[in-house]
């Protein structure tokens, strides 16, 4: 099993739980028809390739979800203008997993990331929950 089929499953798994629910609603990602635009990751895709796929689903505001170290990680990411400064911009490039790409979240609280080609996606606020 690749491990995005594996987040998705773990994904699948933790929208059973209310809890998960109100915590989407409270970052304010589920939409007027009770939709909630997310993108499942594979810890070790391309954080390139999943920065355009987060890209394509043409929201505002995307829930990237992934699965690694028994733990299901949400980043509730929002699309920004390049108006940010250039000091803020962190450069996504090829070679960098989605994994690393959360650790660089991690590391640097505030940051905007982006690849070539993309809009700019800015971490607005992250959630992780026990694999059951």
């Amino acid at each position: 099993m690749t491990s995005r089929a594996a987040a998705a499953r773990s994904i699948s798994n933790l929208m059973l739980n209310p809890s998960f629910h109100r915590d989407l609603a409270e970052a304010a990602v589920i939409d007027d028809d009770g939709e909630i635009p997310m993108v499942v990751a594979g810890s070790d895709e391309a954080a390139v390739v999943a920065i355009h796929r987060m890209e394509r689903v043409g929201r505002d505001c995307v829930v990237l979800a992934t699965a690694f170290d028994d733990r299901v990680h949400i980043i509730y990411m929002k699309t920004t203008d390049s108006s940010g400064r250039a000091e803020d911009l962190v450069d996504i490039v090829g070679g960098i997993t989605v994994r690393d790409w959360l650790e660089m979240m991690r590391l640097n609280p505030g940051r905007t990331y982006h690849t070539s080609g993309s809009d700019i996606m800015s971490a607005m606020n992250s959630s992780e929950y026990a694999l059951a």
